[in-house]
């Protein structure tokens, strides 16, 4: 079975890559199924939507939604 993660991220510039990095490599070698992560960000306003885009580049499992308006 596919295994989706999300990650939700809000101004996460000095965190992010690294979390999906961790994640990512975690899932590569225990998850036979399958994997995508998805980074939910919720408005960032430094550069987490760029590092973003940048792992969704170098990772194919990787994607990014992003919502400009804060909030749920």
């Amino acid at each position: 079975m596919k295994a989706c993660i999300v990650i939700p991220v809000l101004n996460e510039q000095a965190q992010l890559a690294g979390s999906v990095e961790r994640v990512h490599a975690v899932l590569s070698e225990s998850w036979p199924g399958g994997f995508c992560i998805v980074i939910a960000d919720n408005g960032s306003t430094d550069t987490t939507p760029a590092m973003a885009a940048e792992l969704a580049g170098r990772f194919p499992e990787v994607t990014v939604l992003r919502l400009e308006q804060r909030g749920r």
